[in-house]
Protein backbone atom coordinates (compact mmCIF):
# COMPACT_ATOMS: atom_id res chain seq x y z
CA UNK A 1 0.00 0.00 0.00
CA UNK A 2 2.77 2.48 1.21
CA UNK A 3 4.32 1.66 -2.26
CA UNK A 4 0.93 2.74 -4.46
CA UNK A 5 0.68 5.70 -2.58
CA UNK A 6 4.50 6.77 -3.60
CA UNK A 7 3.96 5.79 -7.14
CA UNK A 8 0.87 7.98 -7.05
CA UNK A 9 2.48 10.66 -5.61
CA UNK A 10 5.33 10.74 -7.68
CA UNK A 11 3.27 10.63 -11.03
CA UNK A 12 1.45 13.81 -8.94
CA UNK A 13 4.40 15.42 -9.34
CA UNK A 14 5.96 14.44 -12.38
CA UNK A 15 2.59 15.77 -14.29
CA UNK A 16 2.15 18.89 -12.42
CA UNK A 17 6.06 19.78 -13.20
CA UNK A 18 5.64 18.82 -16.74
CA UNK A 19 2.63 21.56 -16.70
CA UNK A 20 4.46 23.81 -15.21
CA UNK A 21 7.54 23.36 -17.69
CA UNK A 22 5.05 23.46 -20.68
CA UNK A 23 3.17 26.48 -19.90
CA UNK A 24 6.25 28.57 -19.66
CA UNK A 25 7.68 26.90 -22.53
CA UNK A 26 4.92 27.04 -24.89
CA UNK A 27 4.80 31.14 -24.20
CA UNK A 28 8.72 31.09 -25.28
CA UNK A 29 7.79 29.20 -28.83
CA UNK A 30 7.18 31.21 -32.00
CA UNK A 31 3.66 30.82 -33.20
CA UNK A 32 1.42 32.29 -35.54
CA UNK A 33 1.85 33.48 -38.71
CA UNK A 34 5.26 36.07 -39.76
CA UNK A 35 4.70 39.50 -39.42
CA UNK A 36 6.52 42.60 -41.26
CA UNK A 37 9.33 43.98 -39.57
CA UNK A 38 9.95 47.95 -40.84
CA UNK A 39 12.63 49.82 -39.96
CA UNK A 40 12.67 53.94 -40.01
CA UNK A 41 16.46 55.29 -40.65
CA UNK A 42 18.01 57.80 -38.72
CA UNK A 43 19.85 61.12 -39.77
CA UNK A 44 22.90 60.15 -37.58
CA UNK A 45 22.84 55.78 -38.04
CA UNK A 46 21.94 52.85 -39.86
CA UNK A 47 19.63 50.01 -37.78
CA UNK A 48 19.95 46.75 -39.46
CA UNK A 49 17.73 44.06 -38.30
CA UNK A 50 18.81 39.91 -38.99
CA UNK A 51 15.87 39.26 -40.20
CA UNK A 52 12.44 41.08 -42.68
CA UNK A 53 9.41 39.24 -41.00
CA UNK A 54 8.92 37.04 -37.66
CA UNK A 55 6.89 35.31 -35.68
CA UNK A 56 5.32 36.22 -32.53
CA UNK A 57 7.77 35.32 -29.73
CA UNK A 58 10.47 34.73 -31.91
CA UNK A 59 13.92 36.57 -31.63
CA UNK A 60 14.83 39.56 -33.36
CA UNK A 61 18.35 40.91 -33.31
CA UNK A 62 19.14 44.94 -34.16
CA UNK A 63 22.59 46.50 -34.77
CA UNK A 64 22.72 50.10 -34.66
CA UNK A 65 25.91 51.90 -36.55
CA UNK A 66 26.01 55.53 -36.61
CA UNK A 67 27.47 56.87 -39.74
CA UNK A 68 28.72 60.64 -38.37
CA UNK A 69 31.68 61.08 -36.00
CA UNK A 70 30.76 61.52 -32.90
CA UNK A 71 27.37 59.64 -32.51
CA UNK A 72 26.50 56.85 -30.76
CA UNK A 73 23.57 54.51 -30.91
CA UNK A 74 21.46 55.18 -27.77
CA UNK A 75 18.38 53.16 -28.14
CA UNK A 76 15.23 52.04 -30.18
CA UNK A 77 11.49 51.49 -30.08
CA UNK A 78 9.64 48.90 -31.23
CA UNK A 79 5.82 49.67 -31.62
CA UNK A 80 6.07 52.25 -28.71
CA UNK A 81 8.28 50.14 -26.54
CA UNK A 82 11.88 51.38 -25.93
CA UNK A 83 14.78 49.19 -25.62
CA UNK A 84 17.84 50.72 -25.00
CA UNK A 85 21.27 49.91 -26.92
CA UNK A 86 22.25 47.31 -24.17
CA UNK A 87 19.23 45.35 -25.33
CA UNK A 88 20.10 44.15 -28.87
CA UNK A 89 17.48 41.79 -28.85
CA UNK A 90 13.20 41.58 -28.33
CA UNK A 91 10.77 39.02 -28.86
CA UNK A 92 8.48 39.77 -31.76
CA UNK A 93 5.21 40.87 -31.33
CA UNK A 94 2.00 39.13 -32.81
CA UNK A 95 1.66 41.86 -35.09
CA UNK A 96 3.74 44.21 -37.73
CA UNK A 97 6.55 46.16 -35.77
CA UNK A 98 8.03 49.61 -36.77
CA UNK A 99 11.15 49.72 -35.18
CA UNK A 100 12.90 53.61 -34.73
CA UNK A 101 16.42 54.24 -33.53
CA UNK A 102 17.85 56.81 -31.85
CA UNK A 103 21.12 57.84 -32.25
CA UNK A 104 22.81 60.75 -30.32
CA UNK A 105 25.71 62.74 -29.53
CA UNK A 106 28.68 60.68 -27.76
CA UNK A 107 28.62 61.24 -23.92
CA UNK A 108 32.32 61.12 -23.37
CA UNK A 109 33.10 60.02 -19.76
Amino acid sequence: MKNKIIQILSLILTLCCVGFVGCSIADEVPTGDPHTITVQQSEHGILTVDKKTARKNEKVTVTGTPNKVGYEFNCYEVNGKLYFASQPTFKMLGEDVVIVPYFGAEQYR
